[in-house]
């Protein structure tokens, strides 16, 4: 399975602070059991470990707990570049490749267009064996209360200049 080591963890540099925020308020992600191995600009790498709580009723991992783990790294890859405005997701489409029976799975998701209000993200899992098991694509909107909050702000921070 493919790890990327981001930038800060080789530098010794303080993870992007996506990661602590997530680990403190979303109850959804770790309650599927998602772990950040990597969170760096425009890139999210999330780890979801197969248990029996995702189980489908065929004994492979359920297609909504997948499909979570590409919103999931879709979603905070985007996030990163517009951090602290938050994203949401409009639309994204899965397909799935190949059944996951047991092991770990990595989303590996990339910004791959960054406009002023829209982002999408591309997405692909894979197995501990690097075979490639879905792949996703998911559309977000920046939002636009937040829009108007981080104008305030970056304002406020040049007056005081």
């Amino acid at each position: 399975m493919r790890r990327r080591a981001s930038p800060s963890s080789k530098s010794g540099a303080s993870p992007h602070p996506l990661a602590a925020l997530l680990r403190r308020t979303s109850t959804y992600f770790h309650h599927l059991g998602m772990e950040v191995l990597d969170l760096q600009s425009g890139h999210a790498l999330i780890r979801l470990p197969f248990g029996d709580h995702l189980r489908n009723t065929a004994g492979g991992m359920h297609g909504g707990a997948i499909a979570s783990l590409i919103d999931s790294a879709g979603g905070l890859a985007a996030r990163t570049l517009v951090y602290p405005t938050a994203v949401a997701t409009v639309e994204f489409k899965v397909n799935f490749l190949a059944p996951i029976r047991q092991g770990a799975i990595v989303a590996d998701g990339n910004v791959i267009h960054n406009g002023r209000r829209i982002a999408v993200s591309e997405v692909v899992v894979r197995d501990e064996k690097d075979r490639e098991l879905a792949r996703g694509l998911v559309t977000l909107i920046v939002l636009a209360a937040d829009r108007r909050a981080r104008g305030r702000n970056e304002k406020a921070k040049g007056a005081k200049l």
